[in-house]
């Protein structure tokens, strides 16, 4: 089962410019308001474009992106138009990547059960169903500064769609070992029963990886050093 998910999996993306006329089931009422409210707060339209792997199973999509500068993240909203399905309705997300590998995403889109497999040590996500972007970014900025306070890190302060790029193709690469690592004895089941749990929304959905284990790691450091100092 794990060789045909990893068969399944992208392992890189391109990122070709598109239009939402290119997309009849498009929620144009709901694009636009996101654009309203991101572009509000300061966020700056990169690039329309449609999210393609090399794998047969990633579905259609629209993605707008934005970059905040003074912030330091990209804003997305996107919309995906799975084969034969229902299309998912239009979501947006905020995401910074920060020092030593790690990454910080927020979303308002309710998580896919598979996503469990997909979890990295380093990449701390929270969901939270349906509130406002304004609200997203503020519960992110909060955060992320408890993160890189906690971790002793800073933001990357690379707002440009070269970087956004290259995170993306290095979380194609970390989902495949993320999954590789993966025991299915184990992770199967997770998935069944987080679809189970997911029927029921929750106010929120956290992913924490390695931040509280590294966090609490940094702190024992400090306070061994204190008491040597002493």
């Amino acid at each position: 089962m794990k060789g045909r998910v990893l068969k399944n999996m992208p392992t890189q993306y391109s990122f070709p410019p598109a239009s939402p006329a290119q997309f009849p089931f498009l929620d144009l009422n709901e694009l636009e308001r996101n654009t309203r409210e991101l572009e509000g707060m300061g966020f700056t339209r990169l690039l329309d474009f449609s999210l393609v792997s090399d794998s047969a199973t990633t579905p259609p999509s629209f993605c707008r992106l934005f970059a905040h500068t003074r912030h330091h993240c990209f804003g997305e909203v996107s919309q995906f138009f799975p084969k034969g399905k229902t299309p998912l309705p239009l979501k947006g997300s905020i995401l910074s990547c920060l020092q030593n590998g790690w990454t910080l995403s927020f979303s308002n889109r309710k998580p896919q059960a598979a996503s469990s497999l997909l979890r990295r040590r380093k990449a701390v996500g929270v969901c939270t169903p349906d509130v406002s972007l304004p609200e997203l970014l503020e519960a992110f900025l909060r955060m992320r500064d408890q993160v890189c306070l906690d971790l002793g890190i800073q933001t990357v302060n690379d707002d440009t769609l070269e970087a956004y790029i290259a995170r993306m193709q290095r979380s194609a690469s970390e989902m495949r070992e993320a999954v590789q690592a993966k025991s299915f004895l184990k992770g199967v089941p997770e998935v069944y029963l987080r679809k189970f749990s997911l029927l029921k929304t929750k106010p929120e959905y956290i992913w924490l990886g390695d931040y509280p284990k590294a966090a609490e790691q940094r702190k024992q450091g400090f306070s061994t050093f204190a008491a040597g100092a002493r």
